[in-house]
């Protein structure tokens, strides 16, 4: 059966194939260049929606758990550190990116950590929409001339229950 899944997936070039991690039970995805790479539970599923993201993955059970990766060229070259300090981004973000109407937006948490000698900002934030609340969770870095940010998204209800999963996923972010 998982054979038959992968087959499909590379039918229909998705450029995401997924393959088996040291993880037990993880699965391994990455962009169609194979910059970014991440890995999930097993069973989350390939989404495209026409949108920014340079891949999305949903939870199959919790169909509103998603995880995206979204590039955006930039011309500082540096660090994240050239556009501030983790809660300077985190508010950046907040203020820039995840607003939209009915939407507001709070910064929980901001932390740095390294990546393959690269500085990486960890960010947290509650995020209240009129169709419910969600808790996000970001890792934002520069790598190749670009912003590459992967979120992590679940209802707040949800939170409490999914929240070392979602950390770990998050942290399984890597970058070639």
């Amino acid at each position: 059966m998982r054979r038959l899944a992968v087959l499909l997936l590379l039918l229909v070039g998705l450029g995401t194939a997924p393959k088996a991690l040291a993880v037990p039970g993880w699965v391994q995805w990455q962009t169609p260049d194979g910059v970014v790479r991440l890995e999930t539970p097993p069973g989350w599923q390939p989404v495209q929606d026409g949108g920014p993201a340079a891949l999305l993955l949903r939870d199959p059970i919790w169909r509103s758990e998603n995880v995206s990766v979204i590039r955006s060229p930039l011309a500082v070259r540096e660090s994240i550190r050239a556009l501030g300090s983790p809660s300077e981004v985190g508010y950046i973000l907040q203020r820039d990116w995840l607003r939209g109407p009915g939407i507001t937006v709070e910064l929980v948490d901001a932390r740095e950590r390294w990546l393959d000698a690269r500085p990486l900002y960890e960010l947290e934030f509650a995020v209240h929409r009129p169709d419910g609340d969600r808790h996000d969770l970001a890792a934002v870095l520069l790598a190749h001339g670009e912003v590459i940010s992967v979120t992590v998204s679940t209802p707040e209800p949800r939170w409490r229950q999914a929240e070392s999963l979602l950390r770990q996923l998050i942290a399984s972010l890597a970058v070639g």
